[in-house]
């Protein structure tokens, strides 16, 4: 009898870690990929209310996002960078051109120097970046690329990234 009555305890016990165990795994967090990892140690994307949920990384950016990421980047305010910041204040999708325009101007290179607005991507491409091949960014998309600007080659004239990152790292 005391036999038995152990087995029943040991294996209700059992049962019920499992079944715990079950739970908690199908509460897990969302697993973020390393670049945003990266980008939300930097304080660069921080989500929205919730953190950052699997909807937040799935869903499309848009304007105002790259605005408060620039915005968080405390970069050297020019006129074009301030009329940039001026007309992203939109909740419309951001476009992958549009993001790799931006960025090259903050690494230094200049629009209709060294690049246009047809060779945008192409040029993104000579200096070591890989833009998306879809019009838009979802958010992961974006930490990703934003990871990638960060790390990339920049026009010699202009060390404002790179103060940027000694001072983040």
């Amino acid at each position: 009898m005391k036999k038995s009555l152990s087995w029943v305890l040991i294996t209700s016990l059992f049962f019920s870690i499992s079944a715990t165990s079950t739970t908690t795994f199908a509460q897990s967090t969302t697993v973020l990929s390393e670049e945003m990892q990266s980008m939300q140690s930097l304080g660069l994307i921080q989500g929205e209310g919730q953190g950052l949920t699997e909807h937040y990384i799935n869903k499309k950016a848009t304007k105002k996002q790259l605005q408060t990421i620039l915005l968080r980047l405390n970069l050297p305010q020019s006129d074009r960078l301030s009329a940039i910041l001026d007309s992203l204040d939109s909740k419309e999708l951001l476009q992958v051109e549009e993001f790799y325009s931006i960025f090259l101007e903050c690494l230094g290179y200049e629009l209709n120097v060294d690049f246009t607005d047809s060779t945008v991507l192409s040029f993104a491409r000579s200096i070591g970046l890989s833009p998306n091949t879809s019009s838009t960014f979802t958010n992961d998309e974006m930490a990703k690329a934003l990871n990638d600007c960060l790390k990339a080659k920049q026009n010699l004239a202009v060390n404002s990234l790179k103060s940027l990152l000694k001072m983040a790292f």
